[in-house]
C-alpha cells in the first residue's frame, strides 16, 4: 500500500493490465487521469486495472473509475477493477454505483 505523501502513478504491467499506485483522492485524480490518457490510444486496450497498491480512495477517486468505465463502454470495451479496497466497495455501495463498476475485492487469503 502506498504511504501518505507518496507519488501516485499509473503504469502498464503488460498489454492487458494497468497498475494504479498511490492515493485516488480529490488532490490526485487530475494527475492520474492525465497519466491514464496515454493508454487511450493503444491498439490493444487493457482489460484490468489492478488497485492492490492504492492507498486512500475517496469519492473523487471513485468518480475517476466511473469515468474510465464510461470511456470504455463508449468505445465498446469494459474494464475490470481487481483488488478493490474495502472502502472503495463501501463508497460504491453507498453511492448505488457498484453495478456500474466491475469491482473485485482483494483476496483476503493471500
Amino acid at each position: 500500500m502506498a504511504k501518505q505523501g507518496e507519488s501516485q502513478f499509473i503504469r502498464a504491467v503488460d498489454q492487458r493490465k494497468i497498475e494504479v499506485t498511490g492515493d485516488l483522492t480529490l488532490k490526485t485524480v487530475r494527475k492520474i487521469y492525465a497519466e491514464s490518457l496515454k493508454f487511450a490510444g493503444q491498439e490493444t486496450l487493457p482489460v484490468e486495472f489492478d488497485l492492490a497498491k492504492v492507498g486512500h480512495i475517496d469519492s473523487a477517486g471513485m468518480a475517476l473509475l466511473l469515468e474510465w468505465q464510461s470511456w470504455a463502454h463508449h468505445h465498446g470495451h469494459h474494464f475490470r477493477f481487481s483488488n478493490a479496497p474495502d472502502h472503495l466497495i463501501k463508497i460504491a455501495t453507498l453511492s448505488d454505483a457498484e453495478h456500474l463498476l466491475d469491482l473485485h475485492p482483494k483476496d483476503k487469503s493471500a
